[in-house]
């Protein structure tokens, strides 16, 4: 398995609040993180760097080669709940940070066997050849209007409010997460991103720019891409090639 990574702070902002970290526990098993902060100019990167941590250190501490699924769940639980615990209190321990927080992507490839956790609109796909799967529904303002009906997907990507999320970590004492098993094929790619590439570019066209660029070059061609649409945020992308 292969990873590629990289992380921008984009065309407008002072600092770059996003963070990642990967790790490979056996030839056939790898886990990943990508987090997007908020909270003012430094309580944001402060939530991100916490958040990635607390899942690096988990990930080698609570994961081995032979885990199971019922092991890999509970680890998967230990480092987010403990990632938001850790943030919050420390954002009530000072004013400066107050209110800080981050969203969350995690996800867990053994064999074939994809997991993936996630708090807030930061997303997970898998390309498939010619298609592109999200894996990932937004928490956020925007999506619950789309799951009620009341506006198209397509409005979704245009409405004024889509950068406003309903679920981040470090926000409150307690947290939910969702979280998902896939399969997985030969030639999969797994793609991690911020909403800084999400927000400017859509899947359709993130699909085509994958399909002809070589994985190497993938996470600075996409970050490139939302850097031409005006590169309004941070932008961090992940690959994984299985």
């Amino acid at each position: 398995m292969n990873i590629t990574a990289k992380t921008d702070i984009g065309l407008v902002r002072n600092h770059n609040q996003d963070a990642y970290a990967t790790g490979e526990l056996s030839q056939s098993m790898v886990w990943a993180v990508v987090c997007d902060g908020m909270g003012g100019p430094s309580g944001g990167g402060i939530a991100s760097e916490i958040a990635v941590q607390t899942v690096s250190n988990g990930m080698n501490q609570l994961l081995h080669s032979e885990s199971t699924e019922e092991e890999l769940r509970r680890a998967i639980s230990e480092v987010i709940i403990s990632s938001n615990e850790r943030i919050f209190e420390m954002s009530e321990s000072n004013a400066m940070l107050k209110g800080m927080g981050t969203t969350l992507v995690l996800c867990i490839l053994i064999d074939s066997t994809l997991t993936v956790a996630h708090v807030g609109d930061s997303r997970a796909y898998i390309i498939r050849g010619n298609e592109i799967i999200r894996l990932t529904n937004d928490h956020s303002l925007v999506q619950n209007l789309v799951e009620r009906g009341e506006i198209s997907e397509d409005e979704a990507s245009k409405h004024p409010q889509k950068n406003i999320i309903t679920r981040a970590l470090g926000v409150t004492s307690e947290v939910e997460f969702d979280i998902s098993t896939n399969e997985i094929v030969p030639n999969d790619l797994i793609l991690l991103c911020t909403d800084g590439l999400t927000n400017l570019c859509d899947d359709n066209e993130i699909l085509q720019t994958v399909t002809q660029t070589d994985f190497n070059l993938l996470p600075e061609t996409l970050i490139n891409l939302a850097n031409k649409h005006g590169g309004m945020d941070n932008t961090t992308v992940l690959i994984i090639k299985n």
